[in-house]
């Protein structure tokens, strides 16, 4: 049984995560290991500790907070630059991670995103709105509001017994009559999102030593 909630959503988990990487990074500095490999860490402490290593079309990250290969076609000599413009847009760079180096995966279901899209799907099916009268407002009748409303009923529910899953989500859509509805409420997953802040922690402490 899953125990997503309404209160996992992506741009919460994001605001956390970026919290937390703020101050887990904040205080990291960048050891030269060898050609294309680099440590970075706090000085007295291996906490939130990770390795970065180059070679051509790859980044490879490891350490304390998981492990990942971003694969891109760069050739060795082109991996930094290509990073520092790819961690200025984290869904790029997530579109380069093999989802198999994380340990949830890529993405991840939000069960909080889902029950925010049924319900937007009740309003716009079942809430009329008179263009010349935005207060006027009146119920939609019909088959249609009929599976909206029940739709937005179960995934609520599910939500309250903490039984909303991706799979549960889906096979309720499918039974509203809804489709092409894999990528709702899916997005970035915590490991990936470590990764992020992690690469581009790297790429901050890289410019900061080029530049002395």
């Amino acid at each position: 049984m899953s125990t997503a909630t309404s209160e996992e959503t992506e741009r919460g988990t994001q605001a956390r995560i970026a919290e937390l990487a703020k101050d887990a990074f904040g205080q990291h500095a960048l050891t030269v290991m060898g050609p294309g490999r680099w440590k970075c860490r706090r000085p007295d402490s291996g906490t939130y500790g990770f390795y970065v290593f180059i070679g051509p079309g790859a980044v490879m990250v490891y350490g304390d907070i998981g492990e990942g290969i971003f694969r891109m076609s760069e050739p060795e000599d082109g991996v930094i630059p290509w990073l520092r413009g790819a961690v200025e847009s984290p869904d790029y760079l997530l579109g380069k991670l093999r989802a198999a180096d994380v340990e949830d995966g890529k993405q991840k279901f939000y069960a909080g995103d889902a029950l925010e899209w049924a319900h937007q799907h009740y309003v716009d099916t079942v809430i009329a709105v008179d263009e010349n009268d935005p207060n006027a407002i009146a119920r939609v009748g019909g088959d249609e509001a009929k599976r909206a409303t029940e739709f937005f009923i179960d995934v609520k529910e599910a939500d309250e017994y903490a039984e909303l899953d991706r799979h549960r989500f889906l096979t309720m859509a499918n039974d509203a009559g809804l489709d092409d509805m894999y990528g709702v409420a899916m997005g970035p997953s915590p490991s990936a999102l470590w990764l992020v802040h992690a690469l581009t922690a790297f790429v901050r402490l890289y410019d900061a030593r080029a530049s002395q």
